[in-house]
């Protein structure tokens, strides 16, 4: 899906999303109750990309891609409950964007992208409906990759304060999004 503006097909923005899976992704059982197999048989949509080239950011744009592609989603899959899309950690207005939306924080995946050399964290933001509901098990599946990702940074000092200051950062944002 794309915005182009006037008869020279300039490009604004685009999405691109995922509603088959030729096979399962790591992030499946993190999505939606039922996992893997759900997101398999047609429960649950992604968003691989949604952008807006920065001389039309904050226009309303990346809300209307946003919409269309929920839209575009909900008419391919009868039984959707769920759809998620990945978020580096440090673009905000996307992360409102969603919010905004009704995409709830579910989970941080550490390390995720790496660009230029630097590693950042991703937010995994999915869209509920039709009583569609995280896993039940998520916390303690999550708490358990904390720990062990604690313990390896054990050898470096640097490395364990700051997947300290990470772990605080997150649990702060889900306790504010909550409120």
């Amino acid at each position: 899906m794309a915005v182009l503006l006037g008869e020279q097909q300039i490009l604004l923005g685009a999405t691109t999303f995922r509603t088959k899976f030729p096979e399962p992704r790591y992030d499946m059982d993190s999505v939606l109750q039922g996992g893997i197999d759900a997101c398999m048989s047609g429960a649950a949509g992604y968003i691989l990309t949604l952008g807006v080239v920065e001389g039309a950011r904050g226009r309303g744009l990346a809300q209307a891609l946003l919409r269309k592609t929920i839209e575009a989603i909900q008419a391919q899959l009868p039984q959707l409950k769920a759809i998620w899309v990945h978020v580096i950690s440090y673009n905000h207005p996307a992360i409102s964007l969603y919010e905004r939306m009704g995409l709830q924080l579910v989970r941080r995946f550490p390390r995720f992208y790496n660009f230029h050399d630097q590693v950042w964290d991703s937010f995994l933001y999915v869209l509920y409906e039709k009583g569609g509901r995280p896993p039940e098990n998520l916390a303690l599946e999550l708490l358990k990759e904390e720990v062990f990702a604690m313990i390896t940074s054990l050898n470096s000092p640097q490395a364990l304060r700051q997947r300290c200051k990470v772990w605080f950062c997150w649990c702060r944002k889900r306790k504010l999004s909550k409120a």
